[in-house]
């Protein structure tokens, strides 16, 4: 099941990138565009197509992780462990959730008013930035932790620097910004085994 939850995360990468790299997308997200409006009346299938995959990616790399919690579940000693994944499940869930919310508003929404917001209180915001880092800093733990401390100190390293990074240069964090983390975790759960690398794990009752 270990492996089964790293290619649902890969797949879920793909699905993500597919999305992102139509032309109107980078165009719309990109530097020096025109009216994001007319962009979007101009490919208005490459538009919807390519939010959508963006919101399906998530939800799969969503689906990989709590898949990936299943199967520690059935074969880790340590509780600890398990409740940090179940942590990690609930906090991309969370932000999945709330992207594909995001994409879906995006494609369905007339241009004009798509352009201007979509119609979500800046608030809730949070509930991507604050969330989706969260997760993925806890999957690289678990990774490191049981599977491979490379892998998953590079998983958390990423994430944290990249995050950290776009924070402070332009308070903004760029969605795409978590795929690379997610896809490193998608192989290591396929390539390392399942060696505890925790000393003294406390059993599950």
């Amino acid at each position: 099941m270990k492996r089964v939850a790293g290619i649902v995360l890969i797949l879920g990468v793909i699905c993500f990138m597919i999305g992102v790299s139509r032309p109107v997308i980078l165009d719309y997200f990109g530097p020096g565009m025109g009216s994001k409006a007319q962009l979007i009346r101009e490919s208005p299938d490459q538009w919807q197509f390519g939010n959508l995959m963006m919101g399906f990616g998530s939800i799969i790399v969503a689906v990989g992780v709590a898949t990936f919690t299943l199967a520690l579940r059935s074969r880790s000693e340590s509780k600890r462990l398990f409740l940090t994944a179940v942590a990690c499940a609930c906090s991309i869930s969370l932000a999945a959730a709330y992207w594909m919310i995001v994409s879906y508003n995006r494609s369905v929404l007339p241009p004009l008013v798509t352009a201007k917001s979509i119609r979500l209180p800046d608030w809730t915001w949070p509930a991507f930035n604050i969330l989706m880092p969260l997760g993925i800093v806890l999957l690289g733990f678990i990774i490191m932790q049981r599977y491979s401390k490379w892998g998953g100190g590079l998983i958390m390293a990423i994430e944290v620097i990249s995050v950290a990074t776009q924070q402070i240069i332009t308070q903004d964090i760029i969605p795409g910004t978590h795929f690379l983390p997610l896809l490193i975790a998608g192989i290591s759960l396929l390539i390392f085994g399942g060696v505890e690398n925790t000393q003294n794990p406390v059993r599950m009752t």
